[in-house]
């Protein structure tokens, strides 16, 4: 199921079958690019839906926010408050993954740091990724993720 645009943003999950009904298969789309892969078995409760309420982070300072996506990630990965860290679950182990806001939009910045077995991650770009969207799109991608949860049972 796929929840949102994924040229914009959206929310791509599966219910894994002979499985408790909380566990399955998700990817986050920002943009025409994923994070994420569908072959990691995780919990789309805790796992996905945590990544997603992460992703509303403070406002990045403004002379910060200036810099090109590869000095911003390096500047954000050394810093020591992690404030603008993703960083909440295995379901992105692979990934280091920043985000923050600025003029009403959610920005995020991630890379792929790890080689993977996963085959939708073996091609995967190495170089710094850098989108954004409008923060109520991501708002109201949630909601819809968290009716669909509630509906399957998984979340009250």
């Amino acid at each position: 199921m796929i929840i949102g645009d994924i040229n914009n943003f959206a929310v791509e999950f599966s219910f894994a079958e002979n499985y408790p009904k909380e566990m399955g298969f998700g990817k986050i789309w920002v943009r025409g690019k994923f994070i994420g892969t569908s072959e990691d078995l995780i919990y789309l409760n805790g796992y996905l839906l945590r990544t997603l309420y992460e992703f509303k982070k403070p406002i990045l300072n403004n002379g910060i926010a200036e810099l090109n996506k590869n000095q911003l990630f390096e500047r954000l990965k050394k810093s020591e408050d992690w404030v603008h860290r993703v960083s909440s679950t295995t379901f992105i182990d692979d990934f280091v993954i920043f985000s923050y806001q600025r003029e009403n939009r959610t920005y995020l910045l991630w890379k792929l740091e790890q080689d993977s077995f996963f085959n939708d991650l073996k091609s995967y770009s190495k170089e710094v990724q850098q989108e954004s969207v409008e923060t109520k799109v991501v708002e109201e991608v949630i909601k819809k993720v968290e009716a669909e949860f509630k509906n399957a049972g998984i979340i009250v």
